[in-house]
């Protein structure tokens, strides 16, 4: 988050799932808050994002996204309901939501199995907002151009938006550390697999991946059955892993 832009001066927002927030940055110590209880029914929080100075917060148990305003950073007013006004035939089933991100007016669910949810606030028609259940992928690199793109039996746990100049959805394999990148129309760009060379890893499990698009860092956190590994890559240099792309599967 934008260390100017509230009066804490973190880089870091953290949220625990029962909406308890902690700001973070160097050289200080954790500020912890509590984010505005909602007029709705409460629940556990199972993902957040954040983006245009506004944290978006899923609680499938309570089928809902919550969206809280914020100023100056901090979140203080009660927040909204994404899907207040939703019809029946419009409304996902956040139960089978694991992460979210969000574009503008559009919000992207993932589910466990690959699948991808795009909802949109603001259309028009009967429905405040209207989804697609889920989008169709297609390949768009070359020489698989159009065809469907199925995405492997596994588990998938992460969901990332990547903002200009490079804009992506990137959606991460667990299992494998392999992620899947697609453009905002749901073509695939390319995929990107870790390849670990001589360092043996039992039974990894990829919990969590950041893309910094101006620079080309890929950040990738593994975690084995002995200990936490981080890794940071850049193309085109010697990497502490290195990373394939557009692998086959």
């Amino acid at each position: 988050m934008p260390a100017n832009q509230q009066p804490y001066l973190a880089h870091v927002l953290a949220i625990d799932a029962q909406g308890n927030v902690a700001y973070c940055g160097a050289g200080m110590d954790p500020i912890v808050d509590q984010l505005p209880q909602s007029t709705g029914l409460s629940g556990e929080v199972t993902a957040i994002t954040y983006a245009s100075n506004t944290l978006y917060a899923l609680i499938p148990s309570v089928s809902t996204v919550r969206v809280y305003y914020a100023t100056n950073s901090l979140f203080s007013e009660t927040p909204e309901e994404f899907f207040s006004g939703t019809d029946a035939q419009n409304m996902p089933d956040l139960n089978q939501a694991v992460d979210l991100a969000v574009n503008g007016d559009m919000l992207y669910l993932l589910r466990a199995d690959g699948s991808l949810v795009s909802c949109e606030a603001n259309a028009v028609g009967e429905s405040a907002v209207v989804c697609e259940k889920p989008v169709t992928y297609v390949d768009g690199r070359v020489g698989f151009e159009d065809q469907a793109v199925l995405m492997p039996t596994s588990v998938f746990n992460e969901l990332l938006f990547t903002s200009p100049p490079d804009q992506t959805i990137s959606i991460l394999d667990s299992n494998s550390g392999d992620i899947f990148q697609f453009s905002q129309t749901f073509r695939l760009h390319q995929m990107l697999r870790p390849s670990f060379g001589s360092y043996e890893v039992e039974a990894p499990t990829a919990t969590a991946f950041y893309h910094l698009a101006l620079t080309e860092w890929l950040l990738l956190l593994l975690v084995t059955s002995f200990s936490t590994a981080t890794w940071v890559n850049k193309r085109g240099r010697d990497p502490l892993m290195k990373i394939s792309r557009d692998f086959e599967h």
